[in-house]
């Protein structure tokens, strides 16, 4: 939907965000040690815990919607 208002696809924000990385000689946006929740998530996730699969992109962003 962002992309969509800045009349960009998914390749144009792969490019640019690649760009942003030969430019900053690194990834260009900070990064932090997870949270307590997100650490948790990561980890349920990594177990194949609490894993959600769609069969389309509709799908996953009516899923996301709710």
């Amino acid at each position: 939907e962002v992309l969509e208002q800045l009349h960009m696809t998914m390749s144009d924000a792969v490019g640019l965000f690649l760009k942003q990385i030969i430019l900053n000689q690194g990834i260009p946006f900070e990064i932090k040690i997870p949270t307590e929740l997100t650490a948790k998530t990561l980890e349920q996730a990594e177990k194949g815990e609490n894993i959600k699969s769609f069969d389309s992109t509709d799908d996953l962003f009516e899923d996301l919607g709710k």
